[in-house]
């Protein structure tokens, strides 16, 4: 590529990515102004609302050149689980929504105090919200048991096993919460690899046009030691969210190669 299409190509990709920034924000804030009156409302309500909402920011997302794609779903069950997913960006804790029945997010409590997101995820998802760091049996017990309920409610509890946003290639950091639950609950985990974190890197507005793939892979049932689920999650995690990755960057409009990436890993 010469000189001047890398600097075109480039340029491109600002303005893209400075115009879906303003249209997202815009956006934001008209749809939590009209969906306020919905916090009163049944809880349905605010959930069509808030599906709406997911759609149209997937649609949205073609200002900056960027596609999602979904696979898997078939391995999603109608019935309560836990969802285990792979966090790298922003995109998988708000494009998800209509691909869940009813689901409950497990969520830094921080998040919660979010103008309109936090407000409404608290209605709409009854979100089940962690303290970061902290490990009293006390708080712990409560957000067991916050799970367990939701499961025999017969929703998806989503939970993001390394408690916060990981950059692509980097080393994974995987809590001792998701076996705890897992032990625990007795109920089936769906691990969710992505590359996400390519096409929406995390501290910056910068958004790269390509093809974002989230796949939902087959549940591991339960019954499983503790250490050997573990072993199983974040292997099968990694390996699909590192394929994944090489799918994207061999592709044939790439996205930039982050530095924390070391070839296939």
């Amino acid at each position: 590529m010469s000189a001047i299409l890398r600097w075109f190509v480039f340029c491109r990709n600002i303005v893209r990515s400075l115009w879906f920034q303003s249209i997202f924000c815009l956006a934001y804030f008209l749809w939590g102004l009209a969906a306020l009156p919905l916090l009163v409302a049944p809880k349905k309500e605010l959930w069509r609302f808030t599906v709406l909402g997911s759609v149209y920011l997937r649609n949205l997302l073609r200002v900056a050149g960027l596609r999602i794609e979904i696979r898997g779903l078939n391995n999603i069950p109608k019935s309560g689980c836990i969802i285990a997913m792979k966090h790298q960006s922003s995109l998988e804790t708000i494009l998800l929504l209509d691909y869940f029945q009813d689901p409950a997010f497990v969520l830094k409590r921080e998040l919660m105090w979010i103008p309109f997101f936090g407000w409404f995820a608290n209605k709409v998802a009854r979100v089940i919200p962690v303290k970061r760091n902290q490990r009293a049996p006390k708080a712990a017990l409560k957000m067991l048991n916050r799970v367990r309920q939701a499961i025999n409610m017969g929703r998806q509890v989503v939970i993001f096993p390394e408690g916060t946003r990981r950059p692509v290639g980097s080393k994974p950091l995987y809590k001792r919460g998701i076996g705890y639950l897992y032990k625990r609950i007795g109920s089936p985990v769906i691990p969710v690899a992505l590359n996400t974190g390519l096409f929406w890197p995390r501290q910056t507005l910068k958004r790269y046009p390509g093809k974002a793939v989230i796949e939902f892979l087959p549940a591991i049932p339960p019954g499983l030691q503790t250490g050997n689920f573990q072993e199983i999650l974040v292997k099968s995690i990694e390996d699909v969210s590192n394929k994944l990755a090489v799918e994207a960057l061999t592709s044939t409009n790439p996205p930039p190669v982050p530095s924390t990436w070391s070839g296939s890993q």
